[in-house]
C-alpha cells in the first residue's frame, strides 16, 4: 500500500496523512488550487513512487508553463534544484499541454510527455522513479507517457502539492488522491491504481467551451434596456487584441492593441504591442480603415491623444509618439517620462486620462500595500524626478502636465 496517502478535503482546507496499511478513502470533491499551494515533508529514498489526479483549468496558450502539480526541492531555492512534474506551456511548443518533468534551472533538462492532456478533465498520473531513471504513466497505460534518466539534487525532505518548489507556475485547477510509495511501481500495478477508479480516460480532442462568435452573433448576444441599442464600429481583422482606445478631433479612433500578451512575441518577453488608428471614411459609423500607426511597443496598456501625436504608457515608459510626414505612420518616438514599474503586464501603469485641474492622471496598479513604494520616474523634458518613498498606496499614481518643453510629474 501507499507509503504516505492525501486526501484532500475542500471544507477544512488541510491535508491528512495516512500511513501504513490503510486503504485510501474513496474519491470525492476535490480542492481547487488557486495559485496557492501545500507542502509537507516526506523522506523519500532514490526509488519511490507519486500517484495522483489532476483536473488542470488553464488552456495550455495561457502562460509560460501551464503548471507544476508535485515537486520536490528546498522551499524557496530561486535555482529550483530537484524533480517537478506538471504540464508545459508556450516556453517549449513540443512540451505544450503535455506532461513535463524537469530539475531545476542548473540542470535545465527537461523531458516531455506524448499526450496532450484534455482541459477541465480528471487524467491519472503515477511518477516512478528507480535512481535516475524515471518514468511517468498516465491513465493507467502500462506504457510509459513519458520516460528517461534525469538525475536530480535534492537537498531537502521538503514535498509540494499544487506548485513548484520556488512557488512559480502553481496549479489552476483540482488535485486529489496523492499518494507517495516508498518503492518503484511495476506497470502492472499502475494500471491497477487506475482500473480500481472504473473511469475511462477523456477526450483528448474537445470543443471549446464557449466557442468564439462571429461580429454579428456576438452584436446579437448583447441585452440592454429597453431604449438602449448597441451597434457594432470595429472588429477584427481592423482591431485585434485591444485594451485602450481614444478619439482624436478628428474623430479617429486610436486603439492600443497589446499583441505582446503574456509572454511577448517569441515567448522571450519580444516587445510586439501596437497602436492602430481606425477611421470612418464614408460616415456610415463603421470604422472601415485602419493604419498601423506604431508598432514593436513593450505591452502597452494605455493612450491619449494629445496635439500631433499621442502618449502611450508602455512600462517602463511613458512615450509620445508622432507622425512628421503624414504617411500615418508613427516615426518619431520621445521617452517623457521612465521608472514605470514592469512585472505583471495586468498591473502596469495606464489610464491616461484628463482631470478637472488640467492635469493627465496615470494609474500604476499594485496587488499588495506598498507596491511600487521604491519606484522613481523621471521626467526628460525638465530633467527631474519624482519618487515614491513612503508611498504605502496600492501602486503609484501620478498626475503629468505635459506642456511646451516641460513635463512636470506629481504623485497623487
Amino acid at each position: 500500500m501507499a507509503r504516505t496517502f492525501w486526501k484532500i478535503l475542500p471544507t477544512a482546507l488541510a491535508v491528512l496523512a495516512l500511513c501504513g496499511d490503510a486503504e485510501p478513502p474513496p474519491q470525492g470533491r476535490a480542492f481547487h488550487f488557486a495559485g496557492g499551494r501545500m507542502k509537507s515533508q516526506v523522506k523519500l529514498g532514490e526509488n519511490y513512487s507519486v500517484s495522483f489526479w489532476l483536473w488542470n483549468a488553464l488552456p495550455p496558450d495561457a502562460r509560460a508553463v501551464t503548471g507544476y502539480a508535485f515537486s520536490r526541492g528546498t522551499d524557496g531555492d530561486k535555482l529550483a534544484a530537484g524533480e517537478h512534474l506538471g504540464i508545459g506551456g508556450t516556453y517549449k511548443p513540443e512540451a505544450q499541454g503535455r506532461l513535463i518533468l524537469f530539475n531545476g534551472n542548473a540542470a535545465d533538462q527537461l523531458l516531455t510527455g506524448k499526450t496532450k492532456l484534455a482541459l477541465k478533465a480528471w487524467h491519472h498520473v503515477v511518477l516512478v522513479r528507480e535512481g535516475a531513471k524515471v518514468r511517468v504513466h498516465l491513465d493507467g497505460k502500462p506504457v510509459p507517457d513519458l520516460e528517461g534518466e534525469l538525475p536530480v539534487v535534492i537537498k531537502s525532505d521538503d514535498v509540494f502539492i499544487g506548485g513548484r518548489s520556488d512557488n512559480l507556475f502553481n496549479w489552476e485547477g483540482k488535485l486529489d488522491e496523492v499518494a507517495l510509495f516508498d518503492r518503484a511501481l511495476p506497470a502492472g500495478e499502475v494500471s491497477q491504481l487506475y482500473q480500481a477508479s472504473t473511469m475511462t480516460p477523456p477526450s483528448t480532442v474537445l470543443a471549446p467551451e464557449f466557442p468564439p462568435l462571429s461580429p454579428e452573433e456576438g452584436l446579437k448576444s448583447i441585452r440592454v434596456p429597453d431604449g438602449f441599442k448597441v451597434e457594432l464600429v470595429a472588429c477584427e481583422p481592423n482591431v485585434i487584441d485591444p485594451v485602450a482606445i481614444d478619439w482624436d478631433l478628428a474623430g479617429r479612433l486610436w486603439v492600443v492593441e497589446m499583441a505582446d500578451y503574456p509572454s511577448g512575441m517569441d515567448n522571450k518577453e519580444k516587445p510586439g504591442g501596437r497602436v492602430r488608428v481606425l477611421e470612418d471614411a464614408d460616415g456610415d459609423g463603421r470604422y472601415e480603415k485602419s493604419t498601423l500607426f506604431a508598432d514593436g511597443l513593450n505591452f502597452p496598456t494605455g493612450l491619449l491623444t494629445w496635439r500631433d501625436g499621442v502618449i502611450v504608457t508602455a512600462a517602463p515608459d511613458v512615450l509620445f509618439l508622432k507622425d512628421t510626414d503624414g504617411d500615418g505612420k508613427a516615426d518619431s518616438t520621445e521617452k517623457l517620462l521612465s521608472g514605470l514599474n514592469e512585472g505583471n503586464q495586468q498591473l502596469r501603469a495606464n489610464g491616461l486620462r484628463w482631470g478637472l485641474d488640467n492635469r493627465v492622471y496615470c494609474a500604476a496598479g499594485g496587488h499588495h500595500g506598498g507596491h511600487g513604494a521604491n519606484t522613481v520616474l523621471h521626467s526628460y523634458r525638465d530633467r527631474a524626478g519624482v519618487d515614491a518613498a513612503g508611498n504605502e498606496k496600492w501602486g503609484l499614481d501620478v498626475k503629468i502636465a505635459p506642456y511646451g518643453n516641460t513635463c512636470c510629474l506629481t504623485t497623487t
